[in-house]
């Protein structure tokens, strides 16, 4: 099922919730549930999810491992974008979890999938939370008052990555990364974010 106007649609929205979990093999349990198809969330969302480029973004490139064009990350991103399942989206927040230390804290992260165009489309995005409330998260997972109740607030503060290609499974190698937390520099994004989890680096201009 599609949502959003026809050039640049979405077809599926999870969360997961993320906590520190780096060398912490008793980290705590995600948490997390299908976005719902409308209201604030969906709507700041979405204004995300089809946004132009802007200032604030970076070009990446996925690295590779020595012997083989191949990268972790960029895997788990490919099997979400092309079959958002919610299982496919918690191997990427496991991977996440694991790459984030206290400092970073506890964040929400979003999965967007779909399309702009002919291209497949994946937005990954994190956004701090408010820990004063985390006690309301069960078994259950997430629900609709807690997203709305932890962050529409803090829209304005995020790191995002945007995978954008007509054939994702052959060319998701490059995309456009942004850390809206950290300021308007390359130099400001968070290495964890960039390097441990994406396992990417600044793709080379030829400035």
């Amino acid at each position: 099922e599609m949502y959003g106007e026809d050039t640049v649609a979405i077809k599926k929205i999870h969360a997961f919730l993320i906590h520190p979990g780096k060398n912490d093999p008793n980290a705590i349990a995600i948490s997390g549930n299908k976005v719902p198809k409308s209201g604030d969330l969906f709507k700041m969302l979405n204004a995300i999810y089809s946004a132009g480029p802007d200032a604030r973004d970076f070009d990446i490139t996925f690295t590779t491992n020595q012997r083989v064009q191949q990268n972790d990350c960029r895997d788990l991103m490919i099997d979400y974008q092309q079959n958002p399942k919610k299982s496919y989206g918690r191997a990427i927040a496991e991977r996440l979890q694991s790459m984030t230390d206290n400092r970073s804290g506890i964040g929400l992260l979003f999965l967007i999938s779909g399309n702009s165009g002919l291209n497949g489309r994946l937005v990954v995005s994190r956004f701090p939370t408010d820990q004063a409330i985390l006690a309301e998260v069960d078994d259950a997972g997430l629900d609709v008052e807690f997203f709305n109740r932890v962050f529409v607030k803090r829209m304005s503060s995020y790191k995002a990555l945007l995978l954008d290609d007509k054939n994702p499974a052959s060319n998701f190698w490059n995309g456009k990364a942004t850390d809206r937390q950290a300021g308007g520099s390359a130099e400001n994004i968070s290495d964890y974010w960039i390097g441990d989890f994406l396992e990417a680096d600044f793709t080379e201009t030829a400035a």
